[in-house]
């Protein structure tokens, strides 16, 4: 539907950020980009424009590139929590597990509703192989947004990874309760 409506209106913004926001979320970062790419005058005033082509890039590989579009919303948004979660989505591609995880901790404790930040801490704990603090954020996660299957999908997975199947089980479960269409 969001293409259909692109091919009525080619330069209409926000439909140019949701399909690439689809894109990036179903693992086509290459798609999001080449959506993307031929926006940056349109999107020269928008910080959301810049982390999604910031995230893009540094998902296909062009560290440099998601460096510089980021430098861009930083500057629209420097205390955007959008801004500051790219910062440290960066922080983690290039393997700053610390920094990642100081610059999340700072955002959640900031603005608790910043649920991308949530979920993002917990995953950078679980990238450090600290699985006690990946439980524990996942945990506080699922109370400051009960609504979120991500959440729930996440405790699942740092329980697996504990090797507590059981415990495990319900979370998926839950995940896929809270959003029918939801895979964990």
């Amino acid at each position: 539907a969001l293409s259909k409506v692109l091919e009525k209106h080619p330069g209409h913004m926000p439909t140019v950020k949701r399909l690439a926001g689809v894109h990036l979320r179903q693992s086509h970062p290459d798609r999001a980009l080449a959506l993307l790419q031929p926006h940056t005058e349109a999107g020269a005033d928008d910080a959301g424009y810049w982390v999604l082509l910031s995230h893009a890039q540094y998902a296909t590989g062009d560290a440099e590139a998601g460096k510089a579009s980021l430098a861009k919303a930083e500057a629209l948004a420097p205390d955007s929590p959008l801004v500051r979660s790219q910062r440290a989505l960066g922080e983690l591609s290039a393997g700053d597990l610390d920094g990642a995880i100081g610059e999340l901790r700072t955002i959640v404790t900031e603005q608790p509703d910043a649920e991308q930040a949530d979920m993002l801490l917990v995953y950078a704990h679980l990238q450090k192989r600290d699985f006690d603090a990946a439980a524990e954020q996942a945990r506080s996660a699922i109370v400051r947004h009960p609504g979120s299957a991500m959440a729930h999908n996440l405790l699942g997975a740092v329980l697996l990874a504990k090797d507590a199947p059981d415990e495990a089980k319900p979370h998926f479960e839950k995940a896929v309760a809270l959003d029918k269409g939801y895979s964990p």
